[in-house]
């Protein structure tokens, strides 16, 4: 109250040496603006006049009456209210437009126009004031168009700077304690600002169900936020020329974020604030000219993302995505990150952890030498939980970059990745390398013994020639194949244990066609990958390095009795945990008697036995056997067969 009263002192003292006429409110505690004996000196007030209402009272412009002022002051316990088809337009001389310690309710249209170049404020919201708008607020002004200290409440429409003007700094600034909540039928647009659209400083509340839009006429920042930003509604940044939200707070997203611009900065920049996009969030970015699309930097603050971020850019933005100094980026089962760019790093990440935790991630570059993904130095990117990452361009790992995969990695071009000194990938899912990345691939870089790679199938058949398609399996893996092969929808051959042959059904044969196979990870959905199909020939090769390698092979002819075998032995443990009894099933290559042993985490041998081998066989739990993870090892008089985990409950 004593700010403003100085304040008001300060205004009265400027208006009397300028000449200025002042309307004091002298009514009652309810009255009609436009009654002339309610104020004081007598008569209603003119565009000239400075008017302040200091009292507590009750100020009503109705009846479709369109109240005139030069500016107004609202104190402490007034308010002032604007009903429907009725107007208050304030056109200031020298200084603020309407200053509100009190209430100002509106139903109906406030305007508040300065064509001076003073770096004024249109419209303040003290510490304590409150603007609660139904109808129509218009603001152009220069300087700031709103400043909230207090509170502005929106259900209806609010316009920031409708025409271009000189001196137009700021359109929405939130000041310490400064709270905005826009409502689902609050439509909010900024048209022209120099310097920020939107402010929110630290130790502030902006809460919108709303529509928020900036518009190309803002040519610096869009939107900068230090306090908290709840967003449930729709904010879409057309303009900015530096960047278009720029976050050193927290933004919490379940609505539309849009970002639509040929700008330079970025799209989406985060230095040192936290981001959740939610379930029901979209963070989507389509330019041609950002320096980035997202940038985080994080200083150990996170981006957490359970929706869907979508980017599009240009070739001249350095990273769709870029994330660096300890940023932490964990994209959840319902989160979807999608990249389409031009430029040379679809994404690129320096930071701390990304951790895609049952997420989809897909990466894309168009044009040749680029990266899909750049993992920098001594960073890890975690993919697990049964997520997907898929590459349509190249891997780069820097030096002691890892990259763990305990899910679907997906490779879908022929580019070798890059490994730098140090670099891992290490494999306990399922590599689908489409193209064959990873066919030249110093495995000195990958670790794969819990896992599997699909590398190269074979991308065509020809009738009557042989085919081969490799899979390179991790002694220890979990991870397994299944013997029915499709093409779409359709069951077009089946894996025959008797005969080690899949037989294909001549009339599901058409040409041409693709056909998948079906591959596993234990706890997730089986997934298809293609093996082959009926377009040129072009010969596959296998993946190079340690392991137990599978394939499908075999001769197709045209006939109803087109067959490929399964050539690699297989041995199958079922049910995987067990409880008393462990099934094994052998492929026929078996001949003769196994060696059966079953060690410990530590190495230790707690079992062994021997037995004839047969298409299925069975081992009782050994007596006393505590529950927990064992390695069983099988081996004939060739020498080991197959290493495997199992699990007794």
């Amino acid at each position: 109250m004593l700010r403003l009263l100085l304040l008001s002192t300060f205004c009265l003292t400027l208006f009397q040496q300028l000449g200025a006429t002042d309307k004091y409110w002298g009514g009652s505690s309810y009255g009609d603006w436009d009654e002339a004996s309610n104020w004081s000196p007598a008569g209603i007030p003119t565009a000239a006049d400075e008017v302040f209402i200091i009292c507590d009272c009750s100020v009503s412009i109705s009846g479709g009456y369109n109240a005139v002022a030069a500016s107004v002051l609202i104190y402490d316990d007034a308010s002032v209210n604007v009903y429907s088809n009725s107007s208050l337009e304030v056109r200031p001389a020298l200084y603020h437009g309407i200053q509100i310690a009190g209430l100002l309710n509106n139903w109906g249209t406030v305007s508040v126009r300065n064509p001076n170049t003073s770096a004024n404020q249109g419209v303040i919201v003290e510490d304590g004031g409150r603007i609660n708008n139904w109808g129509s607020l218009n603001v152009s002004y220069t300087g700031t168009g709103i400043l909230v200290m207090g509170r502005l409440v929106s259900w209806g429409d609010i316009t920031i700077n409708e025409a271009a003007g000189a001196g137009q700094l700021n359109g929405i600034y939130l000041n310490t304690g400064g709270d905005v909540t826009l409502f689902s039928n609050s439509d909010v647009s900024v048209n022209y600002t120099s310097n920020i659209a939107i402010t929110a400083i630290s130790n502030t509340d902006f809460l919108n169900y709303g529509e928020i839009t900036i518009e190309t006429g803002c040519t610096g920042r869009g939107f900068a936020n230090g306090g908290d930003f709840d967003n449930y509604g729709n904010l879409l940044v057309r303009g900015a020329t530096t960047d278009g939200f720029y976050n050193y707070g927290n933004l919490y997203n379940t609505g539309d974020l849009r970002f639509f611009y040929t700008a330079s900065g970025d799209a989406l920049y985060s230095n040192g604030g936290e981001i959740r996009n939610g379930s029901t969030g979209k963070i989507i970015v389509y330019g041609s000219q950002y320096e980035n699309g997202i940038r985080f930097a994080g200083g150990g603050h996170e981006f957490y993302n359970q929706g869907l971020i979508d980017v599009y850019t240009g070739q001249s933005v350095s990273s769709s995505l870029y994330f660096n100094w300890g940023a932490k980026l964990t994209n959840t089962s319902s989160g979807e990150i999608k990249v389409r760019t031009y430029a040379t790093t679809a994404l690129l990440f320096n930071g701390e952890e990304f951790d895609n935790r049952g997420g989809t991630v897909e990466l894309q570059c168009y044009g040749p030498n680029k990266n899909s993904l750049e993992i920098g130095a001594g960073c890890v990117v975690s993919n697990h939980y049964c997520g997907t990452i898929t590459l349509d361009d190249r891997l780069s790992m820097n030096q002691d970059a890892e990259l763990i995969n305990s899910a679907w990695l997906e490779i879908m071009n022929d580019t070798e990745p890059h490994f730098y000194s140090g670099s891992l990938l290490s494999n306990g899912g399922v590599i689908y390398d489409r193209s064959g990345a990873l066919e030249n691939v110093n495995f000195s870089f990958i670790h794969n013994d819990e896992g599997v790679i699909v590398t190269a199938p074979t991308d065509a058949i020809v009738f009557g020639d042989p085919y081969t398609d490799y899979i390179l399996a991790g002694p220890y893996t979990d991870v397994e194949l299944d013997p029915v092969i499709t093409n779409g929808n359709n069951e077009i051959g089946i894996y025959d244990e008797g005969s080690t042959a899949v037989y294909f059904d001549d009339n599901n044969y058409d040409d041409p066609k693709y056909f998948y196979a079906q591959v596993n990870i234990p706890g997730c959905e089986n997934r298809e990958y293609r093996v082959y199909n009926n377009t040129p020939k072009i010969n596959s090769r296998p993946v190079h390095g340690g392991g137990n390698n599978w394939e499908y092979a075999g001769r197709p002819a045209s006939g109803a009795n087109t067959t490929a075998g399964l050539q690699s032995a297989t041995i199958t443990a079922f049910p995987n945990p067990a409880g008393e009894v462990l099934n094994l099933r052998l492929s026929n290559e078996f001949q003769g008697v196994l060696q059966f042993e079953l060690r410990d985490l530590h190495g230790r041998s707690v079992f062994t036995s021997r037995q004839a081998a047969a298409p299925q066989l069975s081992l009782d739990r050994p007596a006393n056997l505590p529950g927990g993870t064992y390695l069983l090892t099988i081996t004939d008089t060739t020498g080991e067969l197959m290493n495997k985990r199992v699990v007794f409950q």
